[in-house]
Parts: structure tokens; sequence; C-alpha cells
């Protein structure tokens, strides 16, 4: 998934943005770069209304944003990052179960 110069605003932290205060223009760009697949998981439950077919795998992500005054880029290096988890998928629920 390749995503440039995407347009967002920096509120610089979470009180500003859920009181919609100061904040300036910003924008991020990001790639995410899957591994091949891995271990397949499928979730069904017709009681609470959710079925999933999952891939758990790992990925590679490089990540940057600025504003006007700073710009934030992640280490494109691939030895420096670590999986924690990662899962592609599809899945449906509520409404969209039936």
């Amino acid at each position: 998934m390749d995503v440039q110069n995407i347009a967002l605003i920096d509120s610089h932290d979470l009180v500003n943005a859920i009181t919609f205060g100061p904040s300036v223009p910003a924008t991020a760009s990001f790639l995410i770069e899957w591994t091949p697949s891995g271990e397949k998981r499928s979730f069904h439950n017709e009681t609470q209304q959710f079925d999933g077919h999952m891939v758990l795998n790992t990925a590679f992500v490089q990540w940057s944003a600025q504003t006007a005054e700073a710009r934030y880029v992640s280490n494109p290096d691939p030895a420096t990052q670590t999986t924690i988890y990662a899962e592609v998928g599809e899945m449906r629920n509520g409404v969209f179960f039936s």
C-alpha cells in the first residue's frame, strides 16, 4: 500500500485534537509491504454475527510526515524494524453479516 502526501492536520497533542484546538496543515506519506502469505485463520460466530478470514504475516513500513516547520521520517532500513503483529484479511459483521 503506497499513500503519498495525504492532507492532514497536526493538532500537536491529544487535547487539542479532541477539543478542536489550534492545529496546522500537514501531509503524510507511507509505504507498507507485507510478506508473502503466512498462517491462515478463519473466525465465524453466528450469535455475535461476525465472520473473518485472515492471513498472519509481517510488514515493512516506511513513514514520513511534515508541516511547514518540521519533517519526521522513519528509518527506511528493514533491519531496524520489528513486526509485532500484521494481518491482512476480510471480515463481515453486524448488518453486513448476512
